[in-house]
């Protein structure tokens, strides 16, 4: 009879389960292989800039491992708790690496420039009933957890302080 190794002692990070800062919903035909030189390893879910591109990690790549990254997708990301407003349908919504200490994931999603950070891509609505202000559809209320946001086809905006993504 095969003996059962437990998951700690098996592989004590892919196997774990971890939250993530993205969920992603959707993905399009683009991905890609990736190298992480860092010393941390990406979740599923956590943005990576890549060739000027935001992309998604698609499983946990761990550090001077490959692993794939999604270019085109659509996922609902950890949102900073302290929003002031509202963010709207269409508004372009940044990565934070400043709010890390608040959502307890490397960084989370804000509706203004950070100190240290990169322009994400554009909030939507979650399906479902929507919430309207002034005529305009409300992708996340103000005390909202997660927001939906769809990459963008530009070239990332960095602000800041990042990680160096080779």
């Amino acid at each position: 009879m095969p003996v059962s190794t437990p998951n700690r002692v098996a592989d004590p990070v892919i196997l774990e389960r971890f939250n993530s800062p993205g969920l992603i919903r959707q993905t399009g035909s683009i991905f890609l292989n990736y190298y992480n030189s860092l010393t941390t390893s990406f979740l599923p879910g956590e943005p990576i800039v890549v060739g000027g591109a935001i992309c998604l990690a698609a499983e946990v790549i761990l550090p001077q491992q490959q692993g794939t990254v999604y270019l085109d997708w659509l996922a609902d990301f950890i949102v900073n708790a302290a929003l002031a407003a509202a963010i709207m349908q269409n508004e372009e919504v940044w990565w934070s690496y400043d709010v890390s200490p608040i959502t307890g994931f490397n960084g989370g999603v804000v509706n203004a420039a950070p100190t240290n950070g990169f322009i994400l891509g554009r909030a939507i609505v979650q399906p479902g009933p929507v919430a309207l202000v002034s005529t305009k559809a409300v992708a996340c209320p103000v005390g909202g957890t997660r927001i939906r946001v769809v990459s963008n086809r530009i070239l990332a905006v960095t602000i800041g302080t990042i990680p160096l993504f080779n």
